[in-house]
């Protein structure tokens, strides 16, 4: 089923691996797809080069913007969604017994508490951050 199968970002971590192999990222696709994506060092060490070196990764730095564009897209549409959903039903259940509006809710508030690309956004947090303060573990990342 598509919730177990790969998602394109696991797609696009397996392209870094072979791209970028001196940041040691492990190729995704041997692992167990049916859980979130994980925070991963590597790979958040990996786009922060891309980032700071655009010229020698263009192609990558590319990718990155358009996930970020898809997420955001992704993002307005949930948002526009929980807008249609409160005007037409209001605070009522919603279809399928869902509590309606406060599922909607909680499901557009994830997206900024768990992202769906968490890398790319943490990059951003760490280019325009003073270096002593962006830490990986307190950002998340186990010590590796």
């Amino acid at each position: 089923s598509a919730l177990t199968a790969p998602a394109i970002y696991d797609a696009v971590i397996a392209y870094m691996a072979r791209a970028l192999p001196a940041f040691g990222i492990e190729d995704p696709r041997s692992g167990d797809y049916s859980h979130q994506h994980r925070k991963n060092a590597a790979v958040f060490t990996a786009w922060s080069y891309v980032y700071r070196n655009r010229a020698g990764a263009p192609e990558l730095y590319q990718l990155g913007e358009k996930l970020i564009d898809l997420e955001d897209a992704f993002r307005k549409w949930r948002f526009a969604h929980l807008a249609t959903v409160s005007r037409v039903i209001g605070a009522n259940a919603g279809t399928g017994g869902s509590t309606g509006l406060r599922y909607l809710q909680a499901a557009a508030n994830q997206l900024f508490e768990h992202p769906m690309y968490p890398e790319l956004w943490d990059v951003r947090s760490e280019m325009f951050s003073r270096p002593q303060e962006f830490d990986l573990t307190a950002a998340g990342y186990a010590s590796q």
